[in-house]
């Protein structure tokens, strides 16, 4: 039991009360070290400070959703987290109110086919406090607004994105040749080493490069200058990808906050791999037919069409002009209209003839797929949406993480 520095004699019937009230609130907290004040700093975040009674609250909010793992551990990490999101949310005001709050509440709830009150009774039941899930739902509301707000428009999945995510019938990767450097971060010189960073992201010279790798690098690769061997992009780490993609040979990519360290990366190379290219289930295509004495028109095709789409903006009323566009399995193809389109691109085009007649055969798409409802196609963009968001916000908790002053305190 909680021994209180409180003297029950000689006061008044009011502070009496009062004494009675913090006893019987106080038997509720778990057993702590002894002499431990359970309402101390256990981790400060910035200016702000995470208490052993909220770890343990949020430790006993674990155990009762079955999260897998040493709960204090993961309580202690994630209140971190929280006091990093709540504030980044805070400064943009998208604190959600107490209207949003309470539906946040109900939907989490409800995943248990239970109501918010019926939710409330179990955990107390379980010694876990109204306002600890309260604030569990709160920094989820903030973060999710404060991502979408941020991000949103980054992360807006165009029909040719959808198209490529959805069909992934591109016959090319890429593979890259980097140096790499990570930099130690040690407690109290992360603007030491952030400044490192930043001058290191300014080379543009592979000798330098390697001299800083040798100089400053904590990798295995520091004896080697930092190099590393030929890597397909599409097996580097989703967080490395577009910074790689971003920047050309030569240069080096903005700094990478990790966990205490920071990572740069130098492209030194970049070579296209062909890949075998499965075969399509459909060919979308287009062919276009007109008098072969009209050479004008030929030749602004040559030079203007790039796109299926283009060739609706010069149609010709005159039967002579003929516009044919299909979506078809190769199957079905007509056998001199199928060669000609083993050897295109997608928007790509040729241009044959005969006795009178010039024919424009442009190939559309290949689709790996067959062609679905949209509800499915507005399933799948959101997800990829949704992805992009969870990316961005694990980057940019990264940064968060790696400039703020975080200190633990031993229990």
């Amino acid at each position: 039991m909680v021994n209180l520095p409180i003297k029950l004699k000689n006061i008044s019937l009011s502070n009496h009360i009062l004494a009675i009230f913090l006893f019987a609130f106080l038997i509720e907290i778990p057993c702590y070290a002894s002499g431990q004040n359970p309402f101390s700093a256990a981790v400060k975040v910035n200016d702000k400070s995470i208490t052993y009674y909220e770890i343990s609250q949020r430790a006993l909010f674990l155990e009762f959703l079955n999260i897998p793992g040493d709960s204090n551990i993961i309580a202690r990490n994630q209140l971190i987290d929280d006091l990093l999101k709540i504030g980044a949310a805070e400064e943009h005001g998208l604190v959600p109110n107490d209207e949003k709050l309470g539906l946040g509440m109900a939907e989490f709830a409800s995943r248990g086919n239970l109501s918010s009150k019926e939710f409330l009774d179990k955990i107390k039941q379980y010694g876990i406090s109204e306002q600890t899930f309260r604030d569990f739902i709160t920094t989820q509301i903030a973060w999710r607004q404060f991502i979408n707000s941020k991000f949103g428009p980054l992360s807006t999945v165009t029909e040719n994105q959808l198209n490529i995510s959805l069909n992934a019938n591109s016959n090319s990767n890429f593979k890259v040749l980097l140096s790499e450097i990570i930099l130690p971060v040690q407690p109290g010189e992360e603007l030491k080493a952030k400044e490192l960073a930043e001058q290191i992201s300014k080379i543009r010279s592979f000798e330098e490069f390697s001299d800083a790798a040798r100089k400053y690098s904590v990798a295995p690769t520091r004896r080697v200058g930092g190099r590393i061997k030929w890597k397909e992009l599409d097996k580097l780490p989703n967080i490395v990808k577009p910074l790689i993609l971003g920047v050309s040979i030569g240069e080096v990519t903005a700094p990478l906050a990790i966990e205490n360290g920071i990572a740069l990366f130098q492209l030194r190379g970049i070579e296209e791999l062909v890949l075998k290219r499965k075969p399509p289930k459909t060919i979308e295509y287009l062919i276009y037919e007109f008098p072969k004495r009209d050479k004008n028109l030929k030749q602004s095709l040559e030079v203007n069409i790039s796109h299926c789409d283009d060739f609706y903006s010069i149609t010709n009323k005159d039967s002579r002009y003929k516009l044919q566009r299909e979506t078809l399995s190769p199957n079905k193809i007509e056998k001199k209209i199928l060669n000609f389109l083993k050897n295109l691109d997608e928007n790509e085009k040729i241009f044959s003839s005969s006795d009178d007649t010039f024919k424009v055969i442009m190939l559309c798409k290949r689709n790996e797929f067959l062609p679905k409802k949209p509800e499915h196609l507005e399933a799948f963009r959101s997800s990829v949406r949704n992805q992009r968001l969870e990316n961005f916000a694990e980057n940019y908790l990264s940064d968060l993480r790696a400039s703020a002053n975080i200190m633990e305190y031993e229990p």
